[in-house]
């Protein structure tokens, strides 16, 4: 019987346990803004999500929304790769 309870205990913390970061976002405005990747990491000391600072890259470069996304996507990938 304890070991029931062990296993539905682990398995509740696991499921609904706090993540240590956001998923990994693109900002997109108008075109004549800066568009942007960002995402929240859990701070150690208050255990709560902060916002990290916004990675711009060299999407402003690009003129079109396609091409934006496309640069904006790699590096969401890459980010989501490094966390």
């Amino acid at each position: 019987m304890a070991s029931i309870l062990i296993k539905l205990r682990t398995e509740y913390f696991t499921e609904y346990s706090m993540k240590k970061y956001s998923k990994v976002k693109i900002y997109h405005g108008g075109l004549k803004k800066r568009w942007y990747v960002y995402f929240s990491f859990q701070n150690p000391k208050t255990g709560r999500l902060k916002r990290v600072t916004p990675f711009y890259g060299e999407a402003h470069k690009y003129k079109t929304k396609s091409n934006r996304m496309f640069v904006l996507a790699v590096y969401k990938y890459k980010i989501t790769e490094l966390l």
